[in-house]
């Protein structure tokens, strides 16, 4: 399970993903120098999947856009807050009522691209459509220069009039499960989004891709390197249909995919450097806090660019290998954990990336309409020295008056807009 939006660490069921900081949780009771091999079998289902979700994000264009995005989102609120004249901020900052035009329209972009994320059982398609959706189409015209219709992927459902919007997340969530079912003997699902959406688009359009869970990984991969994952997946299939490709042999339908990704590397190779001058904008290098985290993100996502150029297909190449925990163990080797955390919310992994929420958590101050800092359990579970209940939950920029400061307040200070006075609005 991905969590998606602002940052935020909440209980979890059995495991969770936060794209962007590289946060692995997962409700097991850890202990100090952690050996795979002493998890259990559900255990590593849970595991294998989220760990899935990072390799996603640290190797492919779609998990690239991520730090692109946010760092305009940055430069967006830290460029509101210099030029406030009265010298009074309210909070949160809101993209549509910011001075630059296109920002509300790559921010609903990014939303209709990853489509629908909500959980739950269907019990039976009625169809499945490639619709304009004349609403974000009307929206995005009127915030930017973009005039092109916006086309969704829908699934109906249930004889209902409202779809299920196929896109971004059905992608990665669909190819973690089917790697967590197959590969590891994971408890199966049926009908149930988002994990067998990707499942429902092959039965509804070419069911003879039903037999093959490898190839149906693979096409997820290929799609994970497109801005709009959804609608090219759905293209993939349909093009499997008309072109028989069910019956390839392996080899000649690992090509295929293959040249699919290659024939978008210069999207790939722009993915890749948006991301990196992203890191440098939410991680300064000048901040204390900041450092150790923007050099770890660039070895984490070079390490994935670098392989997924040199191996197109390595995360669905664990269908074609005899010992499927000894491939992620290696995968697990080769590119590390960032950060783990157990049941009892205590921490594993590399030094240096405990601060990687550092800036999603300033971003969720500024723009969320919540008043408490996402870092404050981190915080008091790690015994911060700074720590205060009242502040950190009310009014976390006041951490900027303190004598010692907090990871947020480095940001504040190191930005200049420690002065300004913040205020919340409330909600209606």
């Amino acid at each position: 399970m991905r969590i998606k939006k602002e940052f935020s660490l909440q209980h979890v069921v059995e495991g969770a993903y936060y794209p962007g900081v590289f946060i692995i949780k997962i409700d097991k009771v850890l202990r100090e120098g952690i050996q795979y091999d002493d998890f259990s079998k559900e255990d590593w289902q849970t595991f294998v999947h989220e760990y899935v979700h990072f390799l996603q994000d640290i190797s492919t264009s779609h998990g690239y856009l991520y730090y692109f995005h946010k760092s305009q989102l940055f430069d967006l609120c830290f460029y509101e807050l210099q030029t406030n004249t009265t010298g009074t901020v309210v909070l949160p900052i809101l993209t549509e009522h910011t001075k630059m035009r296109n920002a509300p329209a790559k921010e609903l972009l990014l939303d209709f691209y990853g489509g629908d994320t909500s959980h739950f059982r269907l019990h039976h398609i009625n169809r499945i459509a490639i619709e304009v959706d004349e609403v974000v189409t009307e929206m995005i015209s009127e915030e930017s220069e973009l005039d092109s219709e916006m086309y969704s992927v829908n699934i109906y459902y249930d004889d209902k009039d409202i779809p299920y919007a196929f896109g971004n997340e059905c992608i990665i969530e669909s190819m973690a499960y089917l790697i967590e079912r197959y590969l590891f003997g994971a408890e199966e699902r049926k009908n149930e989004l988002p994990y067998n959406s990707c499942e429902i688009i092959c039965q509804y359009i070419y069911p003879e891709l039903l037999s093959k869970p490898d190839r149906i990984s693979m096409l997820c991969e290929v799609s994970l390197m497109h801005d709009n994952c959804g609608l090219f997946y759905y293209g993939l299939v349909d093009l499997c249909k008309k072109e028989n490709l069910a019956y390839l042999s392996d080899a000649e339908f690992v090509d295929f995919c293959e040249k699919n990704i290659e024939a978008y590397q210069d999207t790939f190779e722009l993915s890749y450097d948006r991301a990196k001058e992203g890191i440098d904008v939410l991680f300064p290098s000048r901040f204390p806090y900041s450092f150790a985290v923007n050099q770890q993100l660039k070895i984490f996502l070079e390490c994935g660019h670098n392989f997924r150029n040199a191996k197109k297909l390595f995360i669905s190449d664990a269908f074609s290998v005899d010992d499927k925990m000894a491939y992620f163990m290696w995968l697990i080797n080769l590119f590390d954990i960032p950060i783990l955390i157990d049941g009892k919310n205590d921490y594993y992994g590399k030094p240096g990336v405990q601060n990687m929420p550092v800036a999603d958590a300033v971003l969720s101050i500024l723009m969320d309409r919540s008043t408490e800092c996402q870092l404050r359990d981190l915080c008091k579970s790690s015994k911060m020295p700074n720590y205060d209940e009242e502040i950190c939950i009310n009014s976390p920029w006041l951490q900027c008056e303190r004598e010692k400061l907090c990871p947020i307040a480095v940001y504040f200070k190191g930005y200049g807009v420690d002065k300004l006075e913040f205020e919340k609005k409330v909600k209606p």
